[in-house]
């Protein structure tokens, strides 16, 4: 799996994760509502898919949870600029400062580069692109504890 690849499904997981709760909400105080109403066999066929739904997703979300804390032990901090080489591909650098040896705190800063074609860069990133130009040194690990420290408010 490609490092990009495995950053998009890190993000979906995410974004998924941390909107699961209005998911839900709104599942169950509007859509369940009004389905029962037109066609209450349909509604206890949806109830049934979210239950399924949520037994997978409430585990995912401590998996995640728990493996961030895993690597927030070893990653002191993660930075991702992406800037435009030609008309059609952009070099994402990334760039991380881990914890190389617990036993006596040896930082090692590693950065990584790759060629990418615009449509393969996130949705998220093409906007902010589109929109502010080239992306500087996203704190990448600061936006994930604070989209994980939303999450646990739940």
């Amino acid at each position: 799996m490609t490092p990009l690849i495995a950053v998009l499904l890190g993000v979906v997981a995410v974004v998924a994760i941390y909107f699961w709760p209005e998911i839900l909400n709104f599942v169950r105080t509007s859509i369940i509502p009004f389905i029962r109403k037109i066609s209450p066999g349909l509604a206890q066929f949806v109830e049934d898919a979210f239950v399924m739904i949520d037994n997978v997703v409430s585990p995912l979300t401590r998996m995640v949870k728990k493996a961030w804390n895993k690597i927030r032990g070893v990653l002191l901090k993660s930075v991702v600029s992406i800037n435009q080489k030609t008309s059609s591909k952009w070099v994402k650098t990334a760039t991380s400062w881990l914890i190389d040896k617990l036993e006596d705190k040896t930082v090692k800063k590693v950065t990584t580069t790759e060629t990418i074609s615009w449509e393969n860069l996130p949705p998220d990133v093409r906007e902010e692109i589109l929109r502010n130009g080239d992306m500087e040194d996203k704190n990448v690990t600061k936006i994930r504890d604070r989209e994980l420290a939303k999450i646990e408010a739940y």
